[in-house]
């Protein structure tokens, strides 16, 4: 299957969504928005890109770390899982072909200013070029973008700069003249002009470095769009009463606003130019809009959703050329059959709910902690923007009117009954990330070849080392043979894979695969270790890691510790609750480079694996090499309240120092903040050791919190020890 080529930079980027927006958004809608709201239309467009800005946040995020065609269907597809990406891939679809059907009528308005030329015999004209622009390749669509966003921005500065000198503020009186309702309803209407902000996600396969670009060039395009909105609807409603009708000279039901500005601020001839202009911007928003919408179908089809034949590049311009003559099919059946005006203000509504999604999806993703969700931007005020973005999106739904219900209401009928009736028995049951967080019991479903079961179970580890990250093995592998005991240890790189990706797109030769297996076979070998390295690949990292370790018994587990408390808010953390069922004890460790310990904290607390925890300890401080002689001394320590049993605590301690060969200090901290006295004790040792909190309850959550902010501010290196309390 060929792929789609990386050829739009960042300038190409911003215009392709500059080129979505400044079409109907300021060319047709400041007409329907002074019959809302009168002149605070301004005010309402404003709103509207404050309104839109979570969900562009959320979607950088998600482009960067999916940086795929299909945009916002593939990010909800993984999220929710396949019936779901079916709705909201075919809603989008008719979203923003309805949209760009909708910018192609809107130009015959502004062309019959310069020619008596039939209208819709025109919008066809012109469909059939954008379609050309977009089967010649994406290359052509974004250099064509450039040259047509340019004039356009050109000659929309030119209005500002002389509508500023002719600002009347006595038309803009009364401002809200049907109120906050009215205002807020023209915010839900407006809302669609900010889309095509996020469109530019949909054709992110064919971005250049991506992690840079999709994010920088959705927010520069949003900060663009927002002033030119807010600059030219209060240009005209300090130009054209906003409060009177066409009819009564006014903008109220203008659907040609921006010639009628240009008009009367420099004449026919200025005003002809401008609708030269205006024809020109519908043409570069139908066509940004072809191509952001055909790469829906294209990409549902990829996925077994739709029939194959639209997931097809051809391989003469490498564009998907079935999706795209589907969309334009589409398109021209709208022309001649629908009120595309009605039909575009209804598909707002869809859009609110997909935007609504969005938000959620980044929530879903970030709090599964699936290994695969990496993305190179984080939206910030994690979580707060995105909640903030549902509860918009949920109150603009309120206002929008029962019409645009109903019409999202068949969207999602006609988009489920096509998933039952076609994609449903071609999705292999794959389902969405959010279907692991309600799940109680897993079962492996593991997609790589690994050594069969029977040889797993004969190894008898010590240690079984997982590997979860490309990150140095040799760390963990030291530290597993110093508490396996000298057994023989199991390496195990298991990477979690979307149910979305092909296996063959995965790569165990991949040079730093290979590498990663010499370097774990080396370092066992110059340990003197008996070491089995097993490269395995999953739908669910915890239902593997949890197979293997019962495959191979293990004394130990480790990993490597990363910061997860940072990204989740409220629901499980997934290597917590493998932590808290696995059957061995498990160490998740935390280096920052020391090699050789030979001062190490020990944090007890009456509790039943204060032993185990020394004991552990006096393993790590043996000398290298020479399993007699030990050259670590281990500090004891505990904190108790101001008005705690200072002697009953050293007495605990002096027994626990008993269980060492090495030597052995004790520490008794009282008082204060018991987490930040412990940060400020790391700076003196080369080690901590402290016991995992368990998983299972509340209170037990904000143990969790309080153990992921020691280990993270810690000074030296970090051992947190989880132990079965049948091994207790």
């Amino acid at each position: 299957m060929l792929d789609l080529e990386r050829r739009l930079g960042l300038t190409s980027v911003i215009a392709i969504s500059l080129g979505a927006m400044l079409g109907s958004g300021l060319f047709v809608l400041p007409g329907v928005a002074a019959t809302i709201t009168g002149p605070s239309m301004w005010l309402a467009f404003a709103l509207a890109g404050i309104c839109v800005l979570p969900a562009a946040l959320s979607k950088a995020e998600l482009a960067t770390a999916m940086p795929t065609s299909g945009g916002s269907y593939v990010y909800l597809e993984r999220a929710f899982g396949p019936m779901v990406g079916t709705i909201c891939g075919l809603g989008l679809w008719m979203s923003l072909l309805l949209k760009s059907s909708f910018a192609l009528v809107g130009l015959t308005w502004y062309l019959e200013i310069l020619t008596p030329i039939n209208g819709q015999f025109a919008a066809l004209g012109f469909l059939a070029l954008v379609t050309a622009l977009n089967i010649l390749g994406v290359r052509k669509v974004g250099q064509a973008q450039v040259v047509m966003v340019a004039l356009s921005l050109l000659g929309l500065a030119v209005l500002v700069f002389l509508g500023k000198n002719s600002f009347d503020p006595q038309l803009t009186q009364p401002f809200m003249p049907n109120g906050i309702d009215g205002l807020i309803t023209c915010v839900a209407v407006v809302f669609i002009s900010y889309a095509g902000v996020t469109k530019i996600a949909a054709v992110a396969e064919e971005v250049k470095n991506p992690g840079r670009n999709l994010p920088m060039g959705m927010l520069i395009t949003l900060v663009i769009a927002a002033i030119l909105y807010v600059l030219m609807a209060g240009i005209m409603a300090g130009n054209i009463d906003a409060n009177l009708s066409l009819e009564e000279g006014g903008l109220q039901g203008d659907f040609r606003p921006v010639y009628s500005l240009a008009l009367l601020l420099g004449g026919s001839k200025f005003g002809m130019v401008i609708a030269g202009l205006g024809t020109l911007t519908m043409v570069s928003m139908a066509n940004a809009g072809l191509l952001a919408s055909s790469r829906f179908p294209f990409s549902m089809a990829r996925h077994r959703l739709l029939p194959k034949v639209f997931g097809q590049i051809r391989s003469t311009h490498l564009t998907p050329i079935p999706a795209i003559l589907l969309t334009s099919g589409f398109m021209a059946v709208a022309i001649v059959t629908l009120d595309v005006a009605k039909i575009a203000k209804l598909a707002s509504a869809f859009m609110i709910l997909a935007f609504m999604a969005i938000n959620l999806s980044v929530i879903v993703l970030r709090e599964s902690h699936v290994r695969w969700y990496q993305p190179k931007f984080r939206s910030p005020l994690y979580p707060w923007v995105q909640i903030a973005g549902v509860i918009i999106c949920i109150g603009l739904l309120a206002f929008i009117g029962l019409p645009a219900w109903l019409a999202s209401g068949a969207v999602i009928v006609v988009g489920a009954g096509i998933y039952f009736a076609y994609g449903r028995a071609r999705v292999d049951g794959r389902s969405g990330v959010a279907t692991r967080l309600s799940q109680r019991e897993v079962s492996a479903l593991t997609v790589i070849p690994r050594p069969s079961e029977e040889s797993l179970a004969a190894l008898e580890v010590g240690a079984m080392v997982t590997l979860l990250d490309r990150n140095p093995p040799e760390p963990l592998i030291e530290l597993g043979v110093a508490l396996g005991g000298g057994q023989p240890m199991a390496v195990v790189r298991v990477r979690e894979v979307p149910e979305q990706l092909s296996m063959q797109d995965l790569e165990n030769d991949h040079p730093y695969e290979l590498a990663l297996r010499r370097r774990a076979v080396t370092m066992g070998h110059n340990l003197g270790c008996e070491l089995e390295y097993v490269n395995a690949a999953c739908r669910d990292l915890r239902s593997e890691v949890l197979d293997l370790s019962h495959l191979m018994q293990p004394k130990w587990v480790l990993f490597e510790w990363q910061d997860q408390g940072k990204h989740a808010v409220w629901l499980r953390d997934p290597m917590a609750w493998i932590f808290s069922h696995l059957q061995s004890n498990v160490a998740v460790f935390k280096d920052v480079g020391i090699r050789v310990f030979r001062k190490i904290l020990v944090v007890v607390d009456h509790g039943t694996h204060d032993e185990t925890l020394v004991r552990t300890a006096d393993q790590l401080a043996v000398r290298p090499g020479r399993p007699n002689q030990f050259n670590g001394e281990i500090t004891i320590a505990a904190h108790i309240k101001l008005d705690g049993d200072e002697e009953r605590t050293q007495q605990h301690l002096a027994e626990l120092s008993e269980l060492c060969q090495a030597d052995t200090r004790l520490l008794v901290l009282r008082g204060g903040d018991r987490g930040n006295q412990w940060i400020e004790q790391t700076a003196h040792f080369d080690l901590m050791l402290i016991e995992e909190p368990p998983y299972e309850h509340f209170y037990s959550r904000m143990m969790r919190r309080s153990a992921e902010h020691i280990t993270g501010k810690a000074s030296c290196s970090v051992l947190r020890l989880r132990i079965p309390d049948e091994d207790g």
